[in-house]
């Protein structure tokens, strides 16, 4: 259930965290992560299939139709959650494959303006209206920073949707630097790469290296109560812990969190 692209979050300056500029965007709420295995290596060439048969189908009811049920017989990803659904109809929208989507979406290739989202297993009104916490309990600045720094579809739809986990982190590094993180600072290359191997927690952690899951916490809404230091650790370590199936609150996943927010605020401080 992906929000329509062309709504500005309901107000003036605010960002569109499902497709935040022309390189990548997020399909989170199509239940794009809710896999047993949401490595690249197994998202991408299901997606780049799904792409080039749906360009192939006449737009037409019972053709769409047909497509959502031969992709559901002979998609190789397993649902991991059997509650939230992962849509057949997620595809990628551009040549380059650098935004992931809605391929029924009036504004998609070959839909002509069309809106075919009523065929998708919400339904259109749902996409239409759907917007993830994130939307609203984010702050545009966080959302900003995110943006400028995630490169890639596949670990912004990982990160930005993940409240907890973008409140932690930038709570735990401005409390180490005694003031807000600012986008001006980030163009400097070093310290964007070391904000980046900050947030690429969410997907590369050597202590979950082996596991396949990415979970996405993008339906959780969660009353934020961090009032200190070790409160925002552990809710970082907890979303890790969301995000890997797996319980990884322990001294080394800590010891690791903590040495990454270090170096950054540091070097930001010089």
């Amino acid at each position: 259930m992906q929000a329509d692209s062309s709504v500005n979050g309901g107000g003036s300056g605010m960002i569109n965290i499902c497709r935040p500029n022309e390189s990548k965007s997020c399909a989170a709420c199509c239940g794009l992560y809710n896999v047993t295995d949401a490595s690249s290596e197994a998202l991408i060439p299901e997606l780049r299939r799904r792409t080039r048969l749906f360009g192939d189908v006449p737009r037409k009811v019972d053709e769409l139709s047909g497509f959502k049920e031969f992709v559901s017989d002979t998609c190789n990803l397993k649902q991991l959650d059997p509650d939230i659904h992962v849509c057949e109809f997620i595809g990628f929208l551009d040549f380059h494959e650098q935004m992931v989507g809605c391929m029924l979406h009036p504004c998609s290739s070959g839909n002509r303006g069309v809106d075919f989202r009523g065929l998708c297993h919400y339904g259109a009104m749902a996409c239409k209206s759907f917007y993830c916490p994130a939307w609203m309990e984010l702050p545009e600045r966080i959302k900003d920073v995110v943006a400028y720094v995630v490169p890639d579809w596949r670990v912004y739809g990982l990160v930005v949707t993940d409240v907890g986990f973008c409140l932690s982190i930038t709570g735990l590094i401005e409390l180490r630097m005694g003031r807000e993180i600012s986008i001006s600072e980030l163009n400097a290359p070093i310290l964007k790469q070391k904000l980046l191997d900050i947030l690429l927690l969410k997907d590369k952690l050597p202590m979950a290296s082996d596991a396949r899951v990415r979970r996405s916490n993008y339906y959780v809404r969660k009353r934020w109560e961090a009032t200190s230091g070790d409160d925002l650790l552990c809710y970082a370590l907890e979303s890790l812990s969301f995000t890997y199936d797996e319980n990884l609150v322990t001294l080394d996943c800590k010891d690791l969190v903590m040495s990454r927010i270090v170096e950054f605020a540091e070097l930001a401080n010089k």
